[in-house]
């Protein structure tokens, strides 16, 4: 006869006053198939627990396609609070809460604060959880030798929409009506081929329609939202400028810009200044490119490329 048993089935999740509250709440599409979640904790000193402290915690809610709580919600690909990770993730009963507990004794700095303070958190996930439901509620917690503690306000419910607002839900196991709206973004980015460049400045406008960088957004209501759009390369940036490199001499190169026009709103690549451009819902915004080069005397002829990954980013 074999028996066997899940020990962190004895425990329960009691419910306290942890936190003030919850502040700086935000959902962040990564661009590379995961998101992450942010949330400040404006936590409370110790109140009386059950069990002896072991470590600061923090609570995820996952939701199937019917809006029901997951079997199980330890999905994330990491949690970290004050951006110290945690070391274990607990299953009790009907919740999973991540902390900073050794089991060989000791807890992780960042999580061990017993005072008053706010807490940074920090949790991300692939993309393909939120499949079903995307969205999820994340509570403060404290993990202890016994039993553990849960905020007794509920955690904050997150989705695609939540840019800083944060919105608290009682009972965590019950979301609000429907999934939220999940945003997304197709973009169509065209292998540009600027030609030959003339020696000093130079400018290159690529008027076809094949040339374009085109967006298309979809999953919000309304007719039209702004985003903040940026490109990383590469070859790096010097001087708030890309650089194309020469194929077979890389240390030869020659900085560049762009400026992208839909004909009603332009902006500049790379955007250190984070301006927004409004994209049309449901619709595809287009930007004609022009390229701005700067070509010194002593630079050798030859092939120069670039690669840029976009990036985009909603904007209140």
């Amino acid at each position: 006869m074999v028996l066997s048993f899940n020990a962190s089935a004895l425990y329960y999740l009691e419910l306290r006053q942890v936190v003030d509250g919850y502040t700086g709440c935000r959902w962040i599409d990564n661009g590379n198939g995961t998101s992450t979640i942010r949330v400040n904790f404006q936590y409370r000193s110790l109140p009386d627990l059950p069990a002896p402290f072991y470590s600061r915690g923090v609570l995820v809610y996952l939701y199937d396609a019917a809006g029901k709580l997951q079997p199980s919600s330890a999905r994330a690909n990491y949690v970290k609070m004050n951006g110290v990770k945690s070391v274990d993730n607990w299953q009790g009963n009907g919740y999973a809460m991540y902390n900073g507990y050794y089991r060989s004794g000791g807890v992780a700095s960042g999580w061990d604060n017993k005072s008053a303070h706010t807490a940074s958190v920090e949790v991300e996930f692939n993309n393909a959880v939120f499949q079903d439901w995307p969205a999820v509620t994340i509570r403060a917690g404290i993990y202890t030798a016994g039993d553990d503690v849960g905020e007794v306000a509920g955690g904050v419910y997150v989705d695609p929409t939540t840019n800083n607002a944060c919105k608290v839900l009682k009972d965590p196991s019950v979301p609000p009506p429907g999934p939220p709206a999940s945003l997304t973004v197709d973009v169509a980015a065209p292998d540009w081929n600027i030609g030959e460049l003339p020696l000093g400045e130079g400018e290159k406008t690529l008027t076809g329609a094949e040339q374009q960088l085109c967006f298309t957004y979809s999953g919000l209501a309304g007719g039209s939202r702004n985003f903040v759009i940026n490109a990383t390369s590469a070859n790096g940036i010097l001087g708030n400028r890309y650089l194309l490199k020469n194929v077979s001499k890389p240390s030869q190169t020659i900085p560049y810009d762009l400026t992208l026009d839909s004909g009603s709103a332009t902006f500049r690549l790379p955007n250190a200044n984070a301006s927004p451009v409004t994209l049309n819902n449901k619709s595809r915004t287009c930007f004609v490119p022009t390229f701005r080069t700067s070509v010194e005397m002593n630079t050798d002829a030859g092939d120069y490329s670039d690669v840029l990954s976009f990036t985009v980013v909603t904007k209140p």
